[in-house]
């Protein structure tokens, strides 16, 4: 995956992402500054919530182990506002019982930290261009 491919596709989208750890919010929100139009960083889940509430996202990235509300709850309550949303869920924890939920939830992206930045990016486009098809076919 070519960051450039990735930007023909990322330009024009706005980003919400949800990340309480400082050290790896600031490493993905160099990264991700340089694909998105807008990103929006919130540090915990109901300033994540407040934030969804406010604006559109064309892409959710959230951590599951966040401070006042975790990722799933605040994941929950986005897709009950909007039920076709892209997500894609980076956690430390790699638990079966989290990748149980996710999926009953219809969320497709889990990825496991650290991530790979090739694993990232490859992640994103594919998350972008899921959304893509169910929209326009």
């Amino acid at each position: 995956m070519e960051i450039k491919d990735l930007k023909a596709v990322t330009k024009e989208l706005n980003l919400l992402y949800l990340e309480d750890n400082a050290q790896v919010s600031r490493v993905n929100m160099q990264l991700f500054k340089d694909i998105f139009k807008h990103v929006d960083l919130a540090e915990d889940g109901a300033t994540g919530l407040e934030m969804y509430q406010k604006h559109r996202y064309d892409l959710v990235i959230s951590d599951i182990n966040l401070p006042k509300m975790n990722g799933i709850e605040v994941l929950k309550k986005i897709l009950a506002i909007q039920e076709v949303q892209p997500i894609i869920v980076i956690s430390a924890y790699n638990k079966t019982e989290y990748r149980h939920i996710l999926k009953s939830m219809r969320i497709k992206y889990f990825l496991t930290k650290p991530v790979e930045s090739k694993i990232l990016l490859s992640t994103i486009y594919a998350s972008i261009r899921n959304i893509e098809e169910v929209v326009y076919h």
